[in-house]
């Protein structure tokens, strides 16, 4: 939805994703709002007539919960069936499984 619009700019975009990683995703939970709100730009920065279409309000992005949930589960779906894949394949009890997902 910010494709098009001054926000879909390279630099909106990667403000808006270091945003997500440094903060957002660290507090997202299963039982968190639905609604969750995503700094992008600052509050003076308006593009007034995008800002509706985009969902943006004060310089937060309004995203859907679900909408983080549908983007991140393919990722999480492949991750714990390689893992599962793996403890499968073994032939004898593994002492130690070291994790490196994220995302």
């Amino acid at each position: 939805r910010l494709q098009g619009t001054p926000y879909g700019d390279e630099n909106y975009i990667n403000a808006l994703r270091e945003e997500f990683d440094l903060n957002t995703k660290w507090i997202f939970r299963e039982d968190s709002d639905t609604e969750i709100h995503i700094r992008i730009g600052g509050r003076r920065e308006h593009f007034s007539e995008e800002n509706d279409i985009c969902k943006i309000e004060r310089g937060f992005l309004e995203v859907q919960r679900q909408e983080i949930v549908d983007a991140f589960e393919p990722s999480i779906t492949t991750g714990v069936n390689a893992i599962r894949r793996h403890i499968a394949g073994r032939r004898g009890a593994s002492e130690v499984l070291l994790l490196a997902l994220g995302f």
